[in-house]
């Protein structure tokens, strides 16, 4: 499943997902806002698969509705953490990146990739930053947590994946074309048969960050 492109003057995303084949819904959500200024963004992968899994997910996620931009990411895990401990659990990333600093801060609990990518020759993903991933499950079991922060830069690509992508989509991801076309190419050549999953990627406008 494809979410057309959308985003800001400032910020573009899409969206690729697919449940398990034969599963009624995916375990993997994703959550997106963009207050004036700034992107934050969201994936949690439920554990398990269907309903149960999507319900945690959706459990976790929702503690980010009331959020604020100023709210720290640890505080923000927390409450997703509290949000979901009457559920399965989910492993969860989180990013912020505010208009205008050249910074995006990230926190994960789990196994939900985070990377950044600058662009290099023919639409060639230059590594420039990847997410620690911490142990834990959201709703049962949080690590110690410590959001870290990166720099970016305008045309700078940034791409959170679940666990039913195979690892290596890191490896041969390019940036040609829009945020959905980038989406559904990582989908449609790494996406594991056994396993829900999901791919988000948002590209930061030259006039943006």
């Amino acid at each position: 499943m494809s979410d057309t492109t959308a985003g800001t003057e400032w910020v573009t995303w899409g969206v690729a997902s697919r449940p398990l084949p034969g599963a009624p819904e995916s375990g993997d959500q994703y959550w997106i806002r963009c207050p004036p200024g700034s992107l934050e963004v969201a994936v949690a992968d439920g554990l398990g698969h269907s309903t149960s899994a999507a319900a945690a997910a959706r459990a976790a996620l929702s503690a980010l509705e009331g959020s604020t931009v100023g709210d720290p990411l640890e505080a923000v895990l927390r409450r997703a953490h509290d949000a979901a401990r009457n559920t399965r659990g989910a492993v969860m990333s989180v990013v912020r990146c505010r208009l205008g600093c050249g910074m995006l801060t990230w926190l994960g609990v789990g196994n939900v990739q985070a990377a950044l990518f600058s662009e290099g020759t023919a639409g060639a993903a230059v590594p420039k930053a990847s997410l620690l991933m911490r142990g834990g499950v959201v709703g049962h079991r949080l690590p110690s947590l410590h959001a870290t922060t990166v720099s970016v830069a305008p045309g700078d690509v940034l791409v959170l994946a679940t666990d039913g992508l195979c690892s290596e989509w890191s490896r041969t991801f390019t940036l040609w074309g829009t945020p959905q076309e980038m989406a559904d190419r990582a989908l449609a050549a790494h996406v594991r048969p056994t396993d829900d999953a999901l791919v988000l990627v948002a590209r930061f406008a030259e006039r943006g960050v």
